[in-house]
């Protein structure tokens, strides 16, 4: 997870615990198994955004101001 926002968010990955993600930080899921959706991110200032599909390895969830979106995670190798 990627957070570019201006302010921190709380992401809930299903049925799983809130995460918090301060602002321009980030963390690890370290799993090798889909998260089932929904995905729901809510913001500092209490907008919610839904995304009703699961989180797989090899994806990355990024939140930015102006949204929430899923993309394929980079390469380190």
């Amino acid at each position: 997870m990627l957070n570019t926002a201006e302010g921190g968010v709380d992401v809930q990955l299903g049925d799983d615990e809130v995460n918090d993600v301060t602002a321009d930080g980030g963390a690890l899921l370290y799993t090798n198994e889909c998260f089932d959706g929904p995905i729901v991110v809510t913001y500092a200032g209490g907008r919610t955004v839904k995304l009703a599909v699961p989180i797989c390895p090899g994806q990355e969830l990024v939140v930015t101001d102006e949204g929430v979106e899923l993309v394929e995670a980079e390469s380190t190798t």
